[in-house]
Formats: C-alpha cells, sequence, structure tokens
C-alpha cells in the first residue's frame, strides 16, 4: 500500500467502494492482499481512462488514488462505466456536473418543474433549467421524494426510501412506477420527451394575459386543448415569445414564457426538417399541464 498506513476498517470501506464501482465480489474483509490490489488497479485504470487520475496503474494504494475512493461525486460516475449494472441508468447527484451531462440535468429540472405544475407541489421550489444540480434541485428533488412516498410510489421506510435530495436508484425505480400511472403511453426511460409529446405548465397564466386585447402586447398562442400547429407555426410562435419575454416585468411569468419557448426550440431542433409536421394540444383535466402530441 505504499507508504500509507491504513487500519483494517479503512480498508474495508476502500472494499466496499471498489465493489461499488466495478461491480466486483470483492471481499470486504479489512485486508489488503492480492484481489484487492487488483480492484484498486482497475480502478486506477478506469479513472485514468476518464482523465481523473494521472498516477501509475499499479494496485499500489497510493494518495491520488485514495482520494479519488474518498471522493463521493468522483466515486458515483465512475461507477456509471466500471459497473455494468451502473451502466443501465444514470443517475444525478448533486455536484456532479462535471462529470454527468448537464443536458440530463435540464431535463430533470424541467420534469421536476412540470410535476410541480401539474400536481400542484407548493413545497417544491421552482428551478432555473441550468443544467446544474445545485441545492435548490436538491431541495425539489427531495420534495419529489416525499411526493412519491406520500402516493404510495416508494416505501415509507426511511432506511428503505431516504428522502435525501439525491436521484439514485430508488428514486428512480420509483419514478418509473409513477410515470406508469401519469402517462402510461410514455415509455420510463424515454429520453426525450418530444417523442411522446411536450409539456407546457402554467400555460393558462401565458394565454389568459398575451391573448387578452387589451394588453400592450398580445399573440394567440396554440394552447388551448385541440388546437392544432405546424412546425412552420412554431417558428413564427418562439419569435413571438422571444418578444414576450423582454418584454415582461414579472419574474415568475417570464419563467413561465422561457419555458414554453424551450418547448418550441425542442420542436425545431428534432421536425425542422418537415415543417409540415404536426402538433395537437392534449389535456388531462383543466388545471394540468399542455401537452404538445405530433400527429
Amino acid at each position: 500500500m505504499a507508504d500509507l498506513e491504513l487500519t483494517s476498517q479503512q480498508v474495508k470501506q476502500i472494499q466496499a467502494s471498489l465493489r461499488e464501482i466495478l461491480g466486483d465480489p470483492l471481499k470486504v474483509n479489512g485486508i489488503y492482499g492480492h484481489q484487492t490490489r487488483e480492484a484498486v488497479r482497475k480502478f486506477q485504470a478506469l479513472a485514468k481512462e476518464r482523465g481523473v487520475y494521472t498516477g501509475s496503474v499499479d494496485g499500489e494504494l497510493n494518495r491520488e488514488t485514495l482520494n479519488l475512493l474518498a471522493n463521493e461525486t468522483v466515486r458515483s460516475n465512475l461507477a456509471l462505466s466500471g459497473n455494468p449494472q451502473g451502466q443501465a441508468r444514470q443517475f444525478l447527484r448533486q455536484g456532479a456536473t462535471n462529470f454527468t451531462s448537464p443536458a440530463k440535468t435540464r431535463e430533470l429540472q424541467q420534469e421536476l418543474d412540470r410535476i410541480k405544475a401539474q400536481y400542484g407541489i407548493r413545497t417544491m421550489p421552482a428551478l432555473e433549467v441550468d443544467g446544474k444540480y445545485g441545492p435548490k434541485t436538491r431541495q425539489a428533488v427531495a420534495e419529489f421524494q416525499k411526493f412519491l412516498r406520500d402516493n404510495g410510489f416508494a416505501s415509507k421506510n426511511q432506511s428503505e426510501f431516504p428522502i435525501d435530495g439525491v436521484w439514485g436508484p430508488k428514486t428512480q425505480a420509483a419514478y418509473e412506477r409513477f410515470l406508469a400511472k401519469d402517462n402510461p403511453s410514455r415509455q420510463p426511460n424515454a429520453s426525450r420527451r418530444v417523442d411522446m409529446g411536450l409539456s407546457i405548465p402554467d400555460a393558462s397564466s401565458i394565454v389568459l394575459k398575451y391573448s387578452n386585447p387589451d394588453g400592450t402586447f398580445t399573440f394567440k398562442l396554440p394552447l388551448s386543448p385541440g388546437n392544432q400547429f405546424s412546425v412552420k407555426d412554431a417558428a413564427f410562435y418562439k419569435l413571438q415569445l422571444e418578444k414576450a419575454i423582454n418584454m415582461e416585468g414579472d419574474r415568475v411569468l417570464r419563467k413561465r414564457l422561457e419555458n414554453t419557448k424551450n418547448i418550441f426550440d425542442q420542436i425545431l431542433e428534432q421536425y425542422g426538417n418537415n415543417p409540415d409536421q404536426q402538433f395537437v394540444v392534449k389535456v388531462h383535466h383543466s388545471s394540468a399541464a399542455r401537452r404538445l402530441i405530433p400527429v
């Protein structure tokens, strides 16, 4: 172990971390033997491949290797590559955007905002969709975990389903159970909301203000149930939304306008080569989010 002096308990902690990252059936026995040395070597090789380790790949537990093993963010993200089970799903953790995709964090933030609006979770903070898994996003995840627990999608036992603000495997599994009820037609692992319809929460407040003839700036958005529009129309609506964003003084409404513009951005990005593609607006009930469904 080079020049490091570790207790048996510390070696056990290292072995447990290596098991988590590598999916290796390594014994957690507190003995730094051949199996542990080989697991350390695999970890060093993986860390070097990901660009977070500069030392030798020799199985020796040097200070740099020990620091990486002690870093929860590095550990959880290396686990995505090192453990075949971890490759199946990508879990988002606080502060992990240096190692996971900010785009995935933005997806999560948009989905949490949708759930907050559609289900009236007042304790969940409104999020800035910035791709950073910071304190507000962690708080929103924690409130969503409580929602999942209180509505029967997760265990009420704190040890089985902790309310910790970490989007881990248990939260992902509970979310998938929730999705099956929330929107049965949507596959739990769908990565793009365009494919199953885009959700616009709080659309009614935008329609109410910007379709009012007495307003200083009005435009008609296709946000009423049954409305249809094409991709060509989406480009026009985007321009109108940009103008409204620049003029809007209310912070909350401006955010709702920005979220709506992002939806039209996604439509143009994915369907831009098919300008005649039609969308229809659907809504489950009067207070629910509008969904833009390709037809």
